[in-house]
């Protein structure tokens, strides 16, 4: 095998920066679209009828919803008290970030309230659960999902709990942002704005890719929401995601805390997806 698939795509957008640009995005293409068709088998399996209580399927409820609701909410109150705590330990670029997210408190809760609150048509099943190109094996052209225990820091039932397919979808495209700004800080190009704009435009075009080809291979599946509520769906586990990982970036890394944060205000700017919206 090539490694995993952050190494891998790494190293091709490191390959984008330094002006390498046509044959190192044609490897990004293909790894995302190979995701993408990979993981909708995945989620496939996963959803199929069992007479084992622990994997069948389960409709999506208000009360799903809610406690989703309830969640992100949990987030950004820790990031917005965490970000607060620590803003004059910050770097400029991220303080300025900070200040700019404290600023748009009440958004956050009307967002969230906005993108919890509408049914959804689809139903809850086993799914990834820990899913990023860390847990992506590549070999040839072809991609191999690993790890299946979860995300460790939680308790086994939390793991082992029915979740909306979309919850792996939004670690998948977290993770390509922060491949991009991984390539950026490690000074691949000199780490000028323009090859900041040439990182992110790459990893857009992968979130395109691997959206438009699990959506199309998860049609009709009924652990897939219709296309509206999958944009909307979708949109609240990626702020989700970008909101623990202010949290985590904090506690763990916070030179590295600038790349949620943005990823947030993105995401209240109204750019759900990167992608075509599809899904």
């Amino acid at each position: 095998n090539q490694g995993d698939g952050w190494t891998v795509a790494v190293n091709a957008l490191e390959r984008v920066a330094r002006g390498e640009t046509r044959p190192a995005q044609a490897r990004l293409i293909a790894l995302a679209a190979q995701l993408g068709a990979r993981t909708a088998e995945l989620h496939r399996a996963l959803g199929a009828a069992s007479a084992d209580p622990a994997f069948a399927p389960e409709p999506i409820t208000a009360s799903d919803r809610r406690r989703w609701r309830d969640a992100v909410d949990a987030q950004a109150r820790c990031a917005l008290a965490g970000v607060r705590e620590a803003q004059a330990r910050l770097d400029y670029g991220a303080a300025v970030l900070g200040r700019r997210l404290r600023a748009l408190a009440a958004e956050i809760d009307d967002r969230v309230a906005a993108l919890a609150g509408a049914p959804l048509e689809a139903v809850r099943t086993r799914v990834h659960g820990d899913y990023h190109l860390g847990q992506v094996l590549v070999g040839g052209a072809d991609v191999y999902i690993i790890d299946f225990e979860g995300e460790p820091m939680r308790p086994l039932a939390e793991r082992r709990a029915k979740q909306c397919v979309l919850r792996d979808i939004a670690g998948m495209l977290r993770s390509f942002s922060y491949a991009a700004a991984a390539a950026l800080r490690g000074g691949a190009g000199g780490g000028s704005e323009k090859v900041a704009a040439r990182l992110d435009a790459a990893a857009s075009a992968m979130s395109q890719a691997f959206l438009q080809i699990y959506a199309d291979a998860m049609h009709g599946c009924p652990s897939f929401p219709p296309a509206p509520q999958a944009r909307r769906v979708l949109e609240l586990f990626l702020l989700e995601k970008a909101l623990y990982e202010i949290n985590y970036e904090l506690a763990n890394r916070p030179d590295w805390v600038a790349i949620p944060l943005a990823g947030v205000l993105t995401l209240l700017r109204g750019t759900p997806a990167d992608g075509d919206g599809s899904a």
